[in-house]
């Protein structure tokens, strides 16, 4: 079959494709040609991109590059050479570049955590969703993230001092990670399996967790919550999580049973 205007590049530099379609024509003098201009551009935009934008610019670019080139590819390309093209686009636009991007100095994974930077952590989830292999190193920084929290309460010596203060502080640290793992990951299987384990952690190494627990379950069997019955439900389940993951139950056991005998 004949055919005119088969391939053009138009003032942009983008090949694009007109007339009709002879499909062995169509590969050699389209198809390859574009797939390998379009990896061969952002090849070279991204090592650029990664060496002068901080991490959620280039996140958003990254992005934004995904949705273009879906847009187009999907009236051009066949599904499976989409496919192809997506997959190669993913490998040079993160895989080959997420360690760099993730750890960014003032603008990473870290700082985002540090700071809160809930929609930044967000978008981040949205891009690498499309390499799902390099969450294993968000876990990283987000497991070493939750422990260094944990030991900061523990170090807080007027908070140690203080049983009820530290569970209290305790429970609404493990309440704000299970928010950011709602908001900002996903709710994936692996950030909660990830936060039971660190959570446990922060439990078992300081040695009056169970003696707290006791107190403050103690505390709340005192003071009680009349009239605040939600609120009660709320404190019942983030204790009893608390309770599952810890391993010293019997050292619980024994020191709530001498505050209820107090309490009689």
């Amino acid at each position: 079959m004949a055919m005119k205007q088969a391939e053009v590049i138009n003032d942009k530099g983008e090949l694009s494709w007109k007339g009709v379609r002879n499909e062995i024509y169509y590969k050699q003098r389209f198809e390859d040609p574009y797939i390998a201009h379009v990896i061969r551009y952002y090849e070279q935009e991204a090592e650029k991109w990664i060496n002068t934008m901080n991490c959620p610019e280039y996140i958003k670019v990254a992005i934004e590059s995904f949705k273009k080139e879906e847009e187009i590819i999907e009236q051009l390309l066949v599904k499976e050479s989409r496919k192809n093209l997506i997959r190669q686009l993913t490998d040079k636009l993160i895989n080959k570049h997420v360690n760099q991007l993730i750890d960014m100095d003032k603008t990473g994974v870290k700082e985002m955590l540090a700071n809160k930077r809930n929609e930044e952590l967000k978008m981040l989830t949205v891009l690498l969703t499309r390499s799902p292999g390099t969450f294993t190193l968000i876990l990283e920084r987000f497991q070493l993230y939750l422990l260094s929290r944990g030991k900061a309460l523990k170090e807080n010596k007027e908070l140690v001092e203080d049983p009820v203060a530290y569970i209290k502080a305790l429970l609404d640290l493990r309440l704000e990670i299970e928010e950011l793992i709602a908001y900002s990951f996903a709710s994936m299987d692996s950030f909660n399996r990830s936060n039971d384990i660190a959570f446990q952690k922060i439990l078992e190494d300081f040695d009056l967790t169970p003696k707290y627990l006791a107190h403050y379950i103690d505390s709340l069997m005192r003071v009680g919550l009349k009239g605040k019955e939600a609120e009660m439900e709320t404190f019942i389940d983030r204790i009893f999580l608390s309770f599952k993951l810890l391993k010293s139950k019997d050292a619980f056991a024994e020191h709530h049973k001498v505050c209820y005998l107090n309490v009689k």
